[in-house]
């Protein structure tokens, strides 16, 4: 008994969905609350009316149940994966009620959960203005035993510490039935792992910005690997796969997968045949398990060294971007440094045609004043040569007037002196 309690005060359920406030208190409870070896329960609202989801009949030769649709097991597919990778146990629950907080409350109350986590909404503050979200819901009317966590982006966003322990009133045994073979569905997955090749891994931006600031966390990555393979399986028609009172006892998770309408319908579900299942299907799901896990293993190492290769590609168009824009430049330099250099050639070039039209005038004009120059020399000269005749022609008549001159001198001397001798 009580160990029982005990149980039960540790017990864990995370409501999931598709979206990825459930992944994100997936992974906070594994690292925060989940030890090695517990069993957490995973929790599931379907909102749409039973009567609207085809659900096909299945003879198994000893009873006949309905089987869910295959969107069911891909929602659970990520995190039963993720569950066994950290050694978790867990328990599988699907609940059909319109309204996902009370279903998530009755089901709490019911079986006495001690811990519930839950994603943080991803609408925004206007939408949470005009309507409660199911989180707030969920923390306004959970059992006073129950701790209830919001997880937004790994913090807790908003919770409620429980006031008082789990009651110890004996809890009704859940109802068991007889497991399902997955060998088929096991099979369909593995192909369908296999199938996916190292073209197909879709690579990012945001994928690879992560490689260069130090390390590839495969726990954020692996529900979205998940998301994609659940999305290829989800485009083929429905297999025979039940969810439904089944249980995972014989996988490596060690788990148990159960469904229930509603916490008023657990009475009302169908008892079925409690048969075990033999070694041999113990060993081929192990096996199967196991190499389902090794596909997935080596789908990441594509997954990271297409990464790898796609961050080297990148930084490659990176540098050739890079060097291209180098080269733009320089070019661009080179036509300007040649438009520079044709407009200086130009200038110069008219700078020499104005000199050379400055230096012709000037060596015009030089012309002009020299000729003036000889017409003037050549006028002074003819001048003076005149002037030498006229003077030449002066000196011959004095010459001619000076010996007439003396000629008259020494005849008036000589009458002189005959007249002053003879009359003396």
């Amino acid at each position: 008994m009580l160990k029982s309690r005990v149980n039960e005060e540790r017990s864990v359920a995370v409501a999931v969905d598709k979206d990825k406030g459930s992944q994100n208190a997936m992974k906070w409870a594994t690292e925060r609350i989940l030890t090695r070896g517990q069993t957490v329960t995973l929790i599931h609202v379907n909102q749409t009316p039973s009567s609207s989801i085809p659900t096909p009949m299945v003879n198994n030769g000893a009873t006949n149940r309905q089987e869910p649709d295959d969107p069911i097991l891909d929602l659970f597919l990520p995190f039963c994966c993720f569950c066994s990778r950290r050694e978790i146990l867990l328990d599988v629950v699907t609940l059909q009620d319109p309204d996902v907080a009370k279903a998530l409350i009755e089901y709490v109350s019911y079986h006495r959960v001690g811990t519930l986590l839950l994603g943080a909404p991803s609408k925004n503050g206007i939408y949470r203005l005009f309507k409660n979200d199911i989180a707030t819901n969920v923390l306004k009317g959970a059992p006073y035993f129950c701790n209830v966590y919001v997880i937004s982006k790994g913090k807790i966003a908003s919770m409620r510490a429980a006031s008082r322990p789990v009651p110890s009133i004996p809890a009704p045994e859940r109802t068991q039935s007889a497991p399902h073979n997955f060998n088929e569905e096991m099979d369909s997955m593995g192909r369908a792992t296999e199938n996916r090749s190292h073209d197909e891994v879709s690579v990012s931006n945001t994928d690879i910005s992560f490689i260069g600031s130090g390390g590839l966390s495969t726990d954020s990555m692996f529900f979205a690997f998940y998301d994609n393979l659940g999305s290829e399986m989800a485009g083929r028609p429905p297999k025979s796969l039940s969810l439904q009172d089944g249980n995972f006892d014989s996988l490596y998770l060690g788990s148990r997968l159960a469904h229930f309408n509603s916490p008023a319908e657990l009475s009302s579900v169908p008892q079925e045949s409690k048969r075990s299942w033999s070694p041999q299907k113990i060993e081929e799901m192990e096996e199967k398990m196991r190499r389902l896990e090794q596909q997935m293993n080596q789908t990441m190492d594509m997954y990271h060294t297409a990464c790898k290769e796609a961050l080297a590609t990148k930084q490659k168009v990176r540098e050739l971007q890079l060097l291209k824009t180098e080269n733009e430049n320089r070019l661009e330099e080179a036509l300007r440094a040649k438009e520079d250099a044709t407009a200086t050639a130009e200038k110069e070039k008219e700078k020499v045609k104005k000199a050379v039209e400055v230096a012709r005038a000037v060596y015009r004009k030089a012309e002009r004043e020299a000729q003036k120059r000889v017409n003037a020399e050549m006028e002074a000269l003819k001048q003076t040569e005149n002037k030498k005749l006229m003077l030449d022609s002066l000196g011959h008549s004095h010459t001619v007037l000076r010996y007439q001159s003396l000629i008259h001198i020494m005849v008036v001397l000589f009458i002189f002196y005959i007249y002053f001798s003879k009359f003396k």
